[in-house]
């Protein structure tokens, strides 16, 4: 049923969707494994002050989401009637007519680009690291499959800004479409280097194209968020004290590295709205780098759609978890495999749920400690442990997943750990 329905939305929003594109000159599409929201949000801040620039508040990345990104429509229906009255907004409304169209393009098995290219081509194409995830029953078998389809989206653009980090996919496109591509990174054999990283008390600074920029995050990794913003703010003529200022004020989608004062005097790095090995393992990593008065902790959940890989990545994640972080926590069905991973004599502790673990570190929570919570959303749902730590409660509506549906979807989960 609920397949009927969304098939039938995607085939009556898809007519205004094509008379939006077609006045569509300018689209921005993005895709890969790690950051691609985060890296959507903060072009749009840069392009945003100069034109008029249009996307979804949220990770609409699916072929019906992609729909209603093109709408300019903020949320998805979550049944009949909600994508009743969606469908009579849609074709009532005014349609947008935005001069840059930003659109992220999520993929889950074979096929799926091929899907989303029907809706809409872009005209430059952003890649952010493809890495292992989705390899899930009836999803990829292997990172190759992953990258393959994934680059159907370089492959249709006249220009690809990608990240250098990922050099297997680097290599791919210099064979296949150097002509239109443009590659960034740490390493100076990047086309645009990523020089002089720094970690301040309040953020990161970095220099790209000899400007420096400083943005109010932690984690040196997440320079490669700003540096295709800021590749695409010069090549959209957005002068560069612009764009500096526009980085300077930026902030972290719900989930993807907002930093909240928890109680007692402590620091949450908030990363709770999903994860892949190489995400938890940049942030780990970067965990060691972080200034901190006190103790650094790890509040650690799964991470979901690995299949084969699971048991070899989660204690991947244990080991390296538990040398860097003074305490580590894990919740979740894999936390065996964090738990073998492992370094003997290391402060770990594990819980059923988040909810346990929130109200557990209430207590445990001390002056100068930084907690970073990561981990993915299906059975696990960290933004619950961190509600329960927050210095100031009102702070809760910039997490991830809030609201009635999402307040129920956790407590079926809860009662079921």
């Amino acid at each position: 049923m609920k397949s009927l329905l969304r098939s039938t939305m995607e085939g009556l929003l898809l007519p205004r969707a094509k008379k939006v594109l077609k006045n569509a000159r300018n689209i921005i599409g993005i895709t890969g494994s790690i950051g691609k929201t985060s890296t959507r949000m903060a072009i749009k801040d840069i392009l945003s002050q100069k034109y008029t620039v249009q996307t979804s508040p949220q990770n609409f990345n699916t072929r019906i989401g992609l729909l209603l990104s093109i709408l300019d429509i903020p949320a998805a229906g979550k049944n009949p009637i909600e994508w009743f009255l969606i469908l009579l907004k849609v074709y009532l409304k005014k349609l947008p007519n935005p001069e840059i169209l930003i659109l992220e393009y999520g993929i889950d098995s074979k096929g799926d680009m091929d899907e989303l290219l029907k809706i809409a081509i872009p005209n430059i194409a952003v890649l952010t690291p493809i890495t292992l995830a989705h390899t899930g029953a009836g999803q990829f078998s292997d990172i190759d499959q992953i990258r393959h389809e994934k680059l159907k989206l370089a492959h249709c653009a006249r220009k690809v800004i990608a990240n250098g980090f990922d050099k297997d996919t680097v290599e791919t496109l210099r064979k296949t479409i150097p002509h239109a591509l443009t590659t960034f990174g740490i390493d100076q054999d990047n086309d645009i280097p990523i020089s002089e990283t720094e970690i301040t008390e309040n953020g990161i600074s970095f220099f790209v194209e000899g400007e420096k920029f400083f943005a109010p995050v932690f984690g040196l990794f997440q320079s490669q968020i700003f540096t295709p913003a800021i590749l695409l703010g010069i090549g959209y003529g957005i002068p560069i004290e612009e764009i500096r200022q526009a980085i300077k004020k930026y902030l972290p989608p719900p989930g993807r590295g907002r930093i909240f004062s928890g109680i007692n005097g402590s620091k949450i790095w908030d990363f709770s709205y999903n994860s892949s090995p190489s995400a938890a393992q940049s942030a780990i990593t970067a965990l060691k780098t972080i200034p901190s008065q006190s103790r650094k902790i790890a509040l650690l959940g799964n991470m979901n759609e690995l299949g084969k890989y699971s048991d070899h990545e989660h204690e991947k994640i244990g080991r390296l978890a538990t040398q860097i972080a003074d305490y580590t926590f894990f919740i979740g069905k894999d936390t065996n495999g964090m738990i073998r991973g492992a370094q003997s004599g290391r402060k770990i502790q594990t819980f059923k749920n988040a909810k346990q673990a929130g109200i557990f570190l209430r207590d445990f929570l001390q002056e100068g400690d930084f907690l970073l919570v990561k981990g993915s959303q299906n059975g696990v749902f960290l933004e619950a442990a961190i509600s329960e730590i927050l210095k100031n409660p009102d702070d809760k509506k910039f997490l991830c997943r809030q609201g009635e549906y999402w307040e129920k979807v956790r407590e079926k989960s809860f009662a079921a750990h």
